[in-house]
């Protein structure tokens, strides 16, 4: 994968968490989208990640999310 995951960083989690053999997937994991900000919205997205990071202090915004709905260390579902 090139490039970065701007959002939703549980799904990605949930596709780490994936059965695999020689470190590959079980099961085939389709991307079946995905696309290329602009300058603009990279900033705002950035932004946003910002605050949110500070509301958080200072922890991982995505972690915090899901020790929030009691799946620390879970991302099977």
């Amino acid at each position: 994968m090139f490039g970065q995951v701007r959002s939703n960083k549980g799904l990605v989690r949930r596709i780490e968490s994936l059965p695999t053999v020689s470190d590959k997937p079980n099961e085939p994991v389709i991307i079946a989208s995905a696309g290329v900000l602009s300058e603009d919205e990279i900033k705002k997205a950035d932004e946003e990640r910002r605050k949110a990071q500070e509301a958080s202090g200072g922890d991982d915004i995505w972690e915090v999310s899901l020790r929030l709905h009691g799946r620390d260390g879970d991302y099977s579902s």
